[in-house]
């Protein structure tokens, strides 16, 4: 059975949410580009979202505000910051910054 027709049986927990696919990649100035594809399972009123840096259900309100600090990506340690153009955020810890931007 391929793992695709896995996939469309598999049943995600209520308010959980689970990475189905990774993809890693560098460019050409040393930076280690991720995204992930998560498949989640949410209670009403609640969406997709990341908190500690894991793949989380989160309030409605917070992505649609895009309050995204409010979810807590970050880990413990690290710093929020909500990017200019409201597209996402950054984590930051000394001079160590990952950028997370929305995907639609």
């Amino acid at each position: 059975m391929a793992l695709s027709s896995l996939a469309v049986h598999h049943q995600v927990k209520q308010g959980t949410c689970e990475v189905v696919a990774i993809h890693r990649c560098c460019n050409k100035n040393k930076i280690e580009e991720r995204s992930q594809t998560v498949k989640c399972s949410c209670f009403p009123g609640q969406v997709a979202g990341t908190t500690r840096a894991k793949p989380s259900c989160v309030e409605a309100s917070i992505v649609l505000q895009k309050w995204w600090c409010q979810m807590h990506p970050c880990l413990d340690g690290e710093e929020c910051k909500v990017l200019p153009d409201l597209t996402g955020w950054s984590c930051s810890t000394g001079n160590k910054v990952k950028t997370t931007k929305v995907g639609g």
